[in-house]
């Protein structure tokens, strides 16, 4: 799906940072299509509203809304190293390279699904630029699903070093709660995670 180009700045993006977390938050709110010819009147209207926070020193969540009406589907890319040995399991997406390790936790009160795909060819994703004109294989993680918007998804990415330490996320009495199990303690975040 092709953007269009706003010439006019969005209003409501902000950018904050502490020494307890850096947060930025910006809309993108001129419809969708194929054709990034096409007038802004002719295109899905839908505003896509992304907000970043950055716990320090431990993990990131970022929220996407999804505003509009109607049911669609929708799916959300995150492209990693060509080197990066990737898994689904549990909800989520697990990527390993070196001595670190990511975890990528969806979150979402509508049905979502999680995969990875690298080097597909039909259609064309899961690569990176290897050179001038050349490409490699390379782990995409793609969250999707067939939705009734407004949408609210959540991803939380919690980088590691690579061992026992795992995070997975349940929902506990309406509260979808991120639990991080290590080698000596586990910690348990939670989010209010509501239907709009």
């Amino acid at each position: 799906v092709a953007r269009g180009i706003s010439p006019e700045p969005i209003i409501g993006n902000c950018w904050l940072s502490d020494e307890n977390f850096d947060y930025a938050r910006s809309a993108y709110d001129q419809g969708f299509t194929r054709d990034p010819q096409s007038p802004v009147a002719e295109r899905l209207q839908v505003v896509h509203e992304r907000r970043v926070l950055f716990l320090k020193p431990d993990y990131w969540i970022i929220t996407d809304f999804l505003e509009g009406d109607g049911e669609y589907e929708f799916e959300a890319y995150f492209h990693f190293a060509a080197a990066a040995e990737a898994e689904v399991g549990d909800g989520r997406v697990a990527l390993r390279h070196l001595e670190a390790e990511l975890q990528l936790v969806p979150l979402c009160v509508q049905p979502i699904e999680v995969r990875i795909v690298c080097g597909q060819r039909e259609p064309i994703q899961g690569w990176l630029p290897d050179d001038w004109g050349t490409h490699q294989p390379a782990p995409t993680g793609i969250i999707s699903g067939k939705v009734q918007l407004p949408l609210t998804l959540h991803t939380v990415l919690f980088p590691a070093p690579v061992g026992p330490r795992k995070v997975c996320s349940h929902l506990v009495g309406g509260k979808q709660q991120v639990v991080q199990r290590g080698p000596y303690a586990e910690r348990v975040d939670g989010m209010v995670l509501e239907e709009e």
